[in-house]
């Protein structure tokens, strides 16, 4: 076989090997530099959210605890009783004005944050406020409606740490 040949078949080889190597290469770079963009995209996004969630906060506590301040030691008794079956005086209670201004303000940044079950003590604590609004004698009140409003209200009361309820 002619030299030329040879040579012609070896770099042949040699290129399509070179060749082969470098699309394997390209394609294995991209999906990394895919996988590291979606990574820094990914680590963006949870950073926005951490810092909606703590601006909400700042602003959403305030109202809360506002709330929470109009409530009496006793009236969180009553509640409790009612949802044990325990309830041996009528309790009633004065219509409040529950502010929910920020809650109405922040409630679509509340849902796009994504996390259930933060929403779900949010939700839970203004629907509790929404209760105590509209019944105003504690016995009245069924067991589950007391359930929530005791558990919601307790809940915030300890997170927030207000020491005239607990």
């Amino acid at each position: 076989m002619n030299s030329d040949i040879v040579v012609a078949i070896i770099g042949g080889v040699i290129t399509i090997g070179v060749g082969y190597l470098g699309y394997y290469g390209a394609i294995k770079g991209a999906k990394l530099q895919i996988a590291t963009q979606l990574n820094k995209q990914d680590e963006k996004e949870i950073e926005e959210r951490e810092n909606t969630k703590r601006f909400i906060e700042t602003f959403l506590y305030d109202e809360i605890e506002n709330n929470l301040h109009l409530l009496l030691k006793g009236e969180i008794e009553a509640y409790q009783d009612k949802m044990n079956g325990e309830y041996k005086v009528t309790y009633n209670v004065n219509p409040r004005n529950f502010s929910d201004y920020t809650f109405k303000e922040v409630k679509q940044q509340l849902i796009k944050l994504n996390d259930i079950e933060y929403l779900k003590y949010v939700m839970s604590v203004y629907k509790s406020f929404n209760i105590i609004n509209n019944r105003f004698v504690i016995n009245e009140m069924n067991k589950e409606d007391a359930e929530l409003v005791y558990k919601s209200l307790t809940y915030w009361i300890n997170k927030l740490d207000i020491k005239r309820l607990q």
